[in-house]
């Protein structure tokens, strides 16, 4: 998928998402986010292997003021374990590609304002560790973005 295509449909669907938030209750937005999150989750069985079975989970915990703009709590899945990692303001989604040496695909994206954080999960020395990263949108050649700076969260095990 090119990126005009996939910045497009992101912007689809965080428009639905507002148009549901303005019409619908907090617990089926909820659900909504987590079912559209879920199509960029999915993997098939040739990247199964690649991800180590690393699932994430979004739950809407309320609408701030603003477009797009919750207060989100994302959970880290894997072999059957729970991890919160956190409340992020603003938007959450998984994202896949573009990987950092070590990190397992898919990672979450939580941004707001033209800067975020990235979670994503690390291999280093067959341990799991789930790491947070700064992101920074940038304006143009003169300000570029910036997507690194990563600290270790806690061991995934």
């Amino acid at each position: 998928m090119n990126k005009t295509v996939f910045w497009s449909l992101i912007t689809a669907i965080f428009i639905f998402l507002f148009v549901t938030v303005k019409t619908d209750s907090l617990e089926n937005t909820t659900k909504r986010v987590r079912s559209v999150t879920g199509l960029f989750s999915k993997t098939d069985s040739n990247e199964e292997d690649k991800n180590d079975g690393i699932e994430w989970a979004f739950n809407v915990l309320s609408k701030l003021e603003g477009e797009n703009n919750y207060n989100i709590e994302v959970v880290l899945k894997n072999e059957g374990k729970e991890y919160k990692t956190g409340v992020y303001a603003g938007n959450c989604f998984v994202r896949e590609g573009n990987l950092f040496p070590g990190e397992i695909a898919p990672y979450v994206v939580c941004h707001q304002n033209g800067s975020g954080v990235e979670l994503g999960v690390f291999k280093e020395n067959e341990n799991l560790f789930l790491k947070k990263g700064i992101l920074e949108l940038g304006a143009d050649e003169e300000y570029p973005s910036y997507r690194g700076g990563f600290t270790n969260l806690f061991e995934v095990k």
